[in-house]
C-alpha cells in the first residue's frame, strides 16, 4: 500500500491493483491481474512489476528486466531514483542480482543457504538500508539488512537477554557506556566462514521475536514492534534513539504496553502490529490489539502513549507458524496531521479526524 498525493494505491493476493481516491466512494481496480509489487520513486511517481518488467503507471513500458530470476517480494528505490526488485534471488539493482548466500537470518542470524525468504515487511531507511523483517511464527523473526550504497548485506550484534540491565523506571537501559558502543562501531566486521560481513551501524540491536513494524523519524531515530502469538503472547516496542552519528540508546517501550497484573508475573495481554511516522505532526505511532496510539516524548527523555482510537475490526485464525490469530492490520500510512489510511486482510480503513470510514 502506498499513498500518491490524494491517491492511495494497493494490490492484494489475485495480483490486481486498485486505486482509491481519498474520502472518495469506493475502490476502483486499475489493473485486474499479474501485479507482483508495487512503489513510488522519489518523484512520487507510481511504478509496478509485471510480468518481471517494471511499468510506470499508464504508460509505456519502462524496462525490461531480462536478469531477473526467482520470485519478486518488493520493489524500492534508491537514492538515485533506480528501481530496486526484491526476490527470492537476492536484491537486483541495475540488471545485478547480489545474492544474499551466507547472510545471516533469523533469530539466531543462520547463514541464507538458496534463497532469500520472503519478509513480512521492508523499509528504506535515510542512509539508504534496507530492512527486511521477518515474521517466522514461533521460530522467531529477525531482520536482514542490505545498503544500496556499497551493495553489500549487513548484520547485526545479538546479544542476551543477560546483557541488558533489569527494568529501570520507564525502559531498558544498555549496559555498555556511550564509550563502549563507540567502540564496538568501530568493529566494523566478523568472521563467518572465511567472509567478512560487516555490522550495520546499531551495534545493540537484537530482534528475537517476528517483526511487526519499522519507521523512521527525521532525527535518524528509529520505532520497531515486535510481537507473537503462539498459545500466549508476548512483544516488544522498542525506540533506537539517535544521539550522535552511528551511536544509538535502545529504549524497551513495554511499560506502555497492557499486562495482566493479577498474575504473579504480569503477561503481555497486547497484540503488537505495525508502526507509522506522521511527517505532519512529527510523531511515531503504533496499532495494537487494543488500537492506535500516538508515541510522545516529554523533555525529560520520558515516554508516554496517547490513545487515538479502536476501530471494530475482525480478527481471523491461523497462522502458518504458530497457534493463534492473525495481525488484523498490516500496515498504516498518513494523510496529514490527524488522518492516516491503514490496511486490513479485505479492506481499507480511512480515519480522518476522530471518524472512521470503511472501503472494498
Amino acid at each position: 500500500m502506498l499513498v500518491l498525493h490524494d491517491t492511495l494505491y494497493a494490490t492484494n493476493t489475485a495480483g490486481e491493483l486498485h486505486e482509491w481516491i481519498i474520502g472518495g466512494d469506493s475502490l476502483h481496480i486499475v489493473i485486474n491481474n499479474g501485479v507482483q509489487a508495487i512503489a513510488k520513486d522519489n518523484l512520487n511517481t507510481l511504478y509496478y512489476i509485471k510480468d518481471n518488467s517494471i511499468f510506470k503507471k499508464r504508460e509505456s513500458q519502462v524496462k525490461e528486466l531480462p536478469k531477473l530470476q526467482g520470485e519478486i517480494h518488493a520493489m524500492l528505490f534508491d537514492a538515485g531514483n533506480t528501481p530496486v526488485a526484491v526476490t527470492s534471488k537476492g536484491i537486483y539493482i541495475n540488471e545485478t542480482t547480489y545474492d544474499a548466500t551466507g547472510i545471516g537470518y533469523g533469530t539466531y542470524r543462520e547463514a541464507i543457504e538458496k534463497y532469500l525468504p520472503i519478509a513480512n515487511n521492508y523499509f528504506t531507511d535515510s542512509k539508504g538500508s534496507i530492512w527486511m523483517g521477518y515474521d517466522n511464527g514461533e521460530f522467531g523473526g529477525g531482520i536482514t539488512f542490505f545498503n544500496l550504497i556499497d551493495k553489500k548485506y549487513y548484520d547485526y550484534k545479538t546479544f542476551q537477554p543477560e546483557d541488558i540491565a533489569e527494568t529501570t523506571g520507564k525502559y531498558y537501559a544498555p549496559k555498555r557506556s556511550r564509550k563502549q558502543q563507540k567502540e564496538a562501531i568501530k568493529k566494523k566486521t566478523r568472521q563467518s566462514e572465511g567472509q567478512a560481513i560487516p555490522y550495520f551501524e546499531i551495534p545493540e540491536a537484537t530482534f528475537h521475536q517476528p517483526i511487526k513494524g519499522i519507521a523512521e523519524n527525521e532525527k535518524g531515530d528509529f520505532l520497531t514492534s515486535e510481537s507473537l502469538m503462539h498459545f500466549y503472547l508476548s512483544g516488544s516496542l522498542t525506540i533506537f534513539e539517535k544521539y550522535e552519528e552511528g551511536c544509538y540508546t535502545r529504549y524497551t517501550l513495554n511499560n506502555l504496553l497492557k499486562f495482566d497484573s493479577q498474575k504473579k508475573d504480569p503477561e503481555l495481554i497486547e497484540y503488537l502490529g505495525p508502526v507509522a511516522y506522521n511527517p505532519y505532526n512529527k510523531h511515531f505511532y503504533y496499532y495494537s490489539s487494543e488500537g492506535f496510539f500516538r508515541i510522545e516524548r516529554n523533555t525529560a527523555g520520558q515516554y508516554s502513549k496517547e490513545f487515538i482510537c479502536n476501530p471494530k475490526i475482525h480478527w481471523n485464525y491461523g497462522m502458518a507458524a504458530s497457534v493463534g490469530y492473525r495481525m488484523n492490520v498490516t500496515e498504516f500510512t498518513f494523510t496529514g496531521p490527524d488522518s492516516f489510511v491503514f490496511l486490513t486482510e479485505n479492506s481499507i480503513g480511512y480515519y480522518n479526524k476522530g471518524t472512521v470510514s470503511w472501503y472494498k
